[in-house]
C-alpha cells in the first residue's frame, strides 16, 4: 500500500481525518475510520483506534483497534473483531492476516454462515453478542489458523465446526478435525475428525469428506443397527450428483444375521437409489436393492425345513419406482411400482406386525387428461402374490421351489375410462356419464389355473427333497388344463349415464335421478358373451334448519339437516356375471340371487346430521358433529344397520366414533372410535379401537349402486345364530412426549385380542435432545408377544429388537 503522500502532511501537521481510502495489495479500495489515527512513517504502521471500521464492497470489518503494517503488508485486528461479507459473519478476540499470502491466525474466533436475514441486518450489529443472535446460524466454525487457498475455499487448523442453529457460544455438539480443507457452500475433507455431543466423543475417523450442501457428492454418515432378524448392521450410504436434477445413492450393508436362521438375512447387500427432477412438472424415484442372502435355504412351506443339505439361499432382489409428471395441456402420468424376488422379503426385513400381512405388492400407471368438461385415462395394475390365506407362501422368481408355483393373480391389463362430470345440460336438468373398458386378466396365460373349485391352495405337485408335504387337495391346480370353475381372462366394457333434476324449494331440496348401467363381458378362452343392464332410479330429500349464536363475526352456528334417499332397481336384464363370480366392485355392483337372478334392489337410508361451528370471519370451524341414520332394504322386508357418528375437535383434543346396530341379528356389526390429544410442541397420546363383524357391516357389503349392504343369503354366507359371528378387534395406542430439558418418550402398541393366540407388538423409545433440535439421541425397542402355533410364519418373537440412532440436523443420522 502507498500512502498518499498529502496523508503524510496531515498527520505531520495534526490534522487526521476520522476517515480516509486506502488500496490493497489486490488493487481494492477500502475505506478505514475510526475515532482516533495514527500514523508512524519510519514503521510505515497506521494505528486506527476506537469505534475502528475497515470496509469494502464485500467485507466490513470491526475492532477496538486495527494496526496496519504496510512494510510487511499485514493487518492485526485486537478486541470485539466483528466482520461481515455477505451473510458469512465472524467474532474474535484478535486476528493478525498476512495480505499476501491471505493467511490468518485467529485467536478466540467463530465463523458464522447465515439465513434468514439480510445483510444491513447483520451490519447493523454493534456487538459480537448481536452479530451472533442475528438470524439463524446454519454453520459455525472455529480454527486457531486459516488459509485462504481459493474464492471460497480455506485451509483450517485445529477445526471446530457446528452445521445446525445451535447457540453459537455454546453448541451442544460439534465436529473437531486436527486439520480441513473447507469449500463453503460445497465440501469439508477432515483429518481425524471425531464428533463430540457435548464434551462426549461419539464417532471418529482418520478422514471424512463431508458435503456442505444438499448437492454435493461425499459420504453420508454411517448407519450401524441390530434387529433379532438381522443382527448387528452397518450400511455406509455414498451420494453421487450428476448435475442439479439427478442424484443416486449408493449403500452397501452388511448383515451378520439373527439368531433364527430360518427368518431374516444373512450377509452383503447393494442398495441403489436413483432420483431425478428434469423439471418443475416431473419427479421420480427409483430403487434397487440386491442382497446375498447367507442364510440357510427353507422349504417355502415349512420355513423350519431345508430344501437342500447344504445349500443358501443365495441372491435376492428388491425394486420399486415413483414417478409423476405433468405433461401440459391438462395431461398427466404417474406409475407406482414394487417388486420382490420371494414371498419371504418383506418377512424377512421388517419386525413390524402389519406390514408382515401384505397378500399383495400392488403396481399400478396411469395416463390421464382432466379438464372442466370430461376426463380420460388409461391404467394398468398389477399385483404380485406376497401371501396366502393359510400359511406362507414363498415363491422365488430365481426358480428355487421346485414345483410350488405361484397363484396366477388377476390384475387391470389395462382399463381405459372416460367420463363426463354431472354438469347442467339443459335448463335444471343435469346430467354425466362413465365409460370404461377393462381387460381383467393373469399376468400370464388366459385362466386362473387354479382347479375346479376355483381356490388357489399352495399345493406343489411333488414332495421337494427331504421334506413331507401334505399331499395336494386339488388336483385340477396348476395342471395348465382350463377346467369349469376356474376363472377366466374377461374384457368387459361398462356404461353408465345418470340424469338429475334438482329442485330447491323453501324449506326442502328434491334430487329425483334416473340413470342405466349396462356392462358386457367377453370371455377370452372361450368366447363366451354375457351382458348385464338395469336401470336405477332414486329420489334425495334434504332440509337444513340453520341457528346462528352470538356476535356475527366470532360466534356459533348450529345446523340440523334431515335427509333421506331411496334407491329403486325394478329389474336386472341379461344373463348376468359370467359363472356368477365377480372379480371386481362393477362385476359386484348389485347382488346376485340365485334364486332369482333378475332381482333388483329396493332399498332406503334415513338421516340427521347435526354440527356445531365457530365462525370467525369469512371461515368457519366444525367443533362437534353427530350423526344419526338407520338403513332399509324394503325389496327383502329387512330393516339394515342403524347407525351414529360422533365427533368432536376443541383445541388439542379429536374425538371420533361410529357405531353400526344390526337390528335383525341384535348385535353391533362395527364400532370404531379414535382418540387424540396433541399440544403441537411435541407432547401427545392417542387411542384406536375397531370391532367388526367377520361379515362386515351393511356399507361394507354394499356393491357401488347399493346404499344398504346386500343380506348375508346373496354373499355366500349362512346367516349363523347371533354367537355364532366372528368379531375381528384391534386396538392400538401410544403417547409422546417432550419435556422442556430435553428429554423425549414414545410408546406405542398394537393389539389384536384373538383368541386363543393374541397378537400384541410395542414399541418404545427414549430421546434426549437439546431445544434448539439440532440432533438427537434415541434408543428404541420393538416387542412382539409369542403366538404358539404362528411361529413358522411370523418368525422369531420372542427376541426384542433394539436399535439406538443419534440424527444431527444437516449432518445425518448415525443408527436407525
Amino acid at each position: 500500500m502507498i500512502l498518499p503522500a498529502a496523508f503524510a502532511v496531515l498527520v505531520a501537521t495534526g490534522q487526521i481525518p476520522l476517515a480516509t481510502e486506502t488500496e490493497l495489495p489486490s488493487g481494492e479500495k477500502v475505506t478505514l475510520a475510526a475515532d482516533q489515527l495514527l500514523y508512524e512513517p519510519s514503521k510505515e504502521t497506521l494505528i486506527a483506534r476506537g469505534h475502528t471500521v475497515l470496509s469494502s464492497n464485500q467485507v466490513t470489518l470491526r475492532a477496538d483497534e486495527v494496526v496496519w503494517d504496510q512494510a510487511n503488508q499485514r493487518a492485526q485486528a485486537k478486541g470485539n473483531v466483528m466482520l461481515v461479507a455477505g451473510l458469512l459473519a465472524a467474532v474474535a478476540e484478535e486476528v493478525d492476516i498476512d495480505l499476501r499470502s491471505l493467511e490468518a491466525h485467529v485467536k478466540g474466533g467463530l465463523f458464522l454462515r447465515k439465513r434468514n436475514v439480510t445483510e444491513a441486518q447483520l451490519l447493523a450489529a454493534r456487538t459480537p453478542w448481536e452479530l451472533k443472535k442475528a438470524g439463524e446460524t446454519v454453520l459455525t466454525i472455529t480454527g486457531s489458523h486459516i488459509k485462504k487457498v481459493g474464492k471460497d475455499s480455506f485451509q483450517v487448523d485445529d477445526l471446530s465446526f457446528t452445521p445446525c442453529d445451535c447457540d453459537p457460544t455454546e453448541p451442544s455438539w460439534r465436529v473437531e478435525a486436527s486439520r480441513a480443507d473447507v469449500e463453503m457452500g460445497e465440501r469439508a475433507i477432515l483429518t481425524w475428525p471425531v464428533i463430540y455431543v457435548y464434551q462426549v466423543p461419539v464417532f471418529a475417523v482418520p478422514w471424512l469428506y463431508l458435503p456442505l450442501s444438499d448437492r454435493r457428492s461425499g459420504f453420508l454418515i454411517p448407519r450401524p443397527n441390530f434387529s433379532s432378524l438381522a443382527g448387528f448392521s452397518l450400511e455406509q450410504p455414498l451420494f453421487l450428483t450428476a448435475g442439479d436434477s439427478y442424484d443416486f445413492t449408493l449403500t452397501p450393508g452388511f448383515y451378520t444375521g439373527g439368531s433364527d436362521p430360518n427368518f431374516g438375512i444373512k450377509g452383503g447387500r447393494l442398495h441403489t437409489e436413483f432420483r431425478y427432477v428434469p423439471n418443475e412438472g416431473t419427479s421420480g424415484r427409483a430403487t434397487v436393492g440386491l442382497l446375498y442372502d447367507a442364510n440357510r435355504s427353507r422349504n417355502p412351506v415349512i420355513p423350519q425345513l431345508r430344501l437342500t443339505p447344504d445349500g443358501v439361499r443365495g441372491p435376492r432382489l428388491e425394486a420399486s419406482w415413483q414417478h409423476l409428471q405433468d405433461l401440459g395441456n391438462g395431461w398427466r402420468d404417474r406409475v407406482d411400482a414394487g417388486f420382490v424376488s420371494d414371498g419371504y422379503f418383506f418377512r424377512d426385513v421388517t419386525t413390524d406386525v402389519l406390514a408382515q400381512q401384505s397378500d399383495y405388492l400392488r403396481s399400478s400407471a396411469v395416463l390421464n387428461h382432466k379438464d372442466l368438461m370430461s376426463y380420460f385415462g388409461v391404467d394398468l395394475v398389477v399385483r404380485q402374490p406376497i401371501w396366502t390365506t393359510t400359511q406362507p407362501f414363498g415363491f422365488d422368481v430365481f426358480g428355487r421351489n421346485g414345483d410350488i408355483q405361484p397363484p396366477r393373480t388377476f390384475g387391470r391389463f389395462p382399463a381405459i375410462t372416460w367420463a363426463m362430470p354431472e354438469r347442467s345440460i339443459a335448463g335444471p336438468l343435469w346430467g354425466g356419464i362413465k365409460a370404461e373398458y377393462t381387460r381383467l386378466a393373469p399376468v400370464y396365460g388366459l385362466f386362473g389355473d387354479e382347479g375346479p373349485d376355483g381356490l388357489y391352495r399352495l399345493c406343489p405337485t411333488q414332495q421337494p427333497s427331504g421334506t413331507w408335504i401334505e399331499p395336494c387337495a386339488d388336483p385340477g391346480q396348476g395342471d395348465g388344463a382350463f377346467e369349469p370353475g376356474e376363472r377366466e381372462a374377461r374384457d368387459r366394457l361398462d356404461l353408465r349415464p345418470q340424469l338429475s333434476l334438482p329442485l330447491a324449494g323453501r324449506y326442502a331440496r328434491l334430487t329425483p335421478y334416473l340413470g342405466y348401467r349396462e356392462t358386457v363381458w367377453l370371455g377370452e378362452l372361450l368366447g363366451d358373451v354375457s351382458h348385464r343392464g338395469y336401470p336405477i332410479g332414486g329420489v334425495n330429500l334434504a332440509t337444513t334448519l340453520v341457528r346462528d349464536f352470538g356476535p356475527k363475526e366470532q360466534g356459533f352456528r348450529h345446523t340440523i339437516t334431515p335427509e333421506a334417499e331411496m334407491r329403486y332397481v325394478p329389474y336386472v336384464f341379461g344373463n348376468g356375471v359370467p359363472q356368477a363370480r365377480p372379480y371386481d366392485q362393477i362385476d359386484a355392483a348389485l347382488p346376485f340371487d340365485p334364486a332369482d337372478s333378475h332381482a333388483g334392489i329396493w332399498q332406503a337410508v334415513v338421516q340427521v346430521r347435526q354440527t356445531l361451528e365457530r365462525r370467525q370471519g369469512a371461515s368457519r370451524q366444525e367443533l362437534l358433529r353427530l350423526d344419526l341414520g338407520q338403513d332399509f332394504d324394503l325389496r327383502s322386508g329387512r330393516t339394515g344397520d342403524s347407525f351414529g357418528r360422533f365427533s368432536l375437535r376443541q383445541g388439542p383434543l379429536t374425538l371420533a366414533a361410529l357405531g353400526r346396530y344390526d337390528l335383525d341379528r341384535r348385535l353391533p356389526s362395527q364400532i370404531s372410535a379414535q382418540l387424540n390429544v396433541d399440544d403441537g410442541k411435541g407432547t401427545g397420546m392417542w387411542l384406536s379401537y375397531d370391532r367388526l363383524l367377520d361379515v362386515g357391516s351393511d356399507p361394507q357389503r354394499a356393491g357401488i349402486d347399493e346404499l344398504v349392504g346386500r343380506p348375508l343369503a346373496l354373499v355366500g354366507f349362512t346367516i349363523p345364530a347371533r354367537q355364532d359371528f366372528v368379531r375381528a378387534e384391534q386396538v392400538s395406542g401410544g403417547i409422546r412426549a417432550r419435556f422442556p430439558f430435553g428429554l423425549g418418550l414414545r410408546y406405542s402398541f398394537l393389539s389384536y385380542p384373538l383368541d386363543p393366540h393374541p397378537i400384541w407388538q410395542q414399541n418404545v423409545a427414549v430421546s434426549y435432545g437439546p431445544g434448539c433440535d439440532c440432533w438427537r439421541f434415541e434408543v428404541h425397542a420393538t416387542v412382539v408377544t409369542d403366538r404358539s402355533g404362528h411361529g413358522q410364519v411370523f418368525g422369531p418373537f420372542l427376541t426384542p429388537n433394539f436399535g439406538a440412532s443419534l440424527t444431527i440436523s444437516q449432518f445425518g443420522s448415525f443408527g436407525t
